[in-house]
C-alpha cells in the first residue's frame, strides 16, 4: 500500500464511514491492519481518505510476519500466518488453506524438508514461531508384564 492516502479498512469499520454504502472487495485479500481501528483484517475493502483522519495517521503498519512452519497433509512444509491460522504463504501473499492444501485456486508454497523451508522463511524476513514435526515412529518392545 504505497500512498499514506489508500487505507485498509474492516467491514465494520466501512460501513460506519459509509452508513448503507456496499464497499468493493478485492478477492483472494491479504492480512492487513485496519487504518481505522487496528485489528487484523482480510476483507479487501480499502478507502481513500486524508491520512490525518484516521488512526495510522498514513503510516501503514504489516500485520505480524510471525509464521509456524508445519507438516501438511501431503507431507510436505508450508508456512502458516501464527496470528491467522486459517491463512498459508503462496509465495507471494497469504491465502486460504486447510493443512496446506489451497481453500481457493491460488496455490501454497511447500518444501519438501525442514531445514529447506526455514532457509526460505529466514531469507524471506519471517520469524518462525514454531515448527512441527511429525511424530517418530515408537520402536519400543511390547511389554510382556501383560501376558502374566
Amino acid at each position: 500500500m504505497p500512498s499514506p492516502w489508500r487505507h485498509a479498512l474492516c467491514a465494520p469499520c466501512y460501513e460506519a464511514l459509509e452508513p448503507g454504502r456496499n464497499p468493493v472487495a478485492l478477492r483472494d485479500a491479504q492480512v492487513e491492519l485496519c487504518c481505522r481501528c487496528g485489528l487484523l483484517t482480510v476483507s479487501g475493502i480499502y478507502y481513500r481518505a486524508d491520512p490525518e483522519s484516521l488512526a495510522c495517521k498514513g503510516v501503514h503498519r504489516s500485520a505480524s510476519e510471525d509464521i509456524h512452519i508445519l507438516l501438511g497433509m501431503m507431507g510436505r512444509w508450508y508456512f502458516e500466518k501464527a496470528d491467522a491460522p486459517g491463512l498459508a504463504w503462496s509465495g507471494s501473499r497469504w491465502v486460504p488453506h486447510y493443512r496446506g492444501v489451497p481453500a481457493s485456486s491460488v496455490q501454497v508454497a511447500n518444501y519438501a524438508r525442514l531445514d529447506e523451508a526455514t532457509e526460505e522463511a529466514g531469507m524471506r524476513g519471517f520469524r518462525v514461531l514454531v515448527q512441527k514435526k511429525p511424530p517418530r515412529p515408537s520402536h519400543a518392545e511390547p511389554s510382556h508384564a501383560e501376558e502374566e
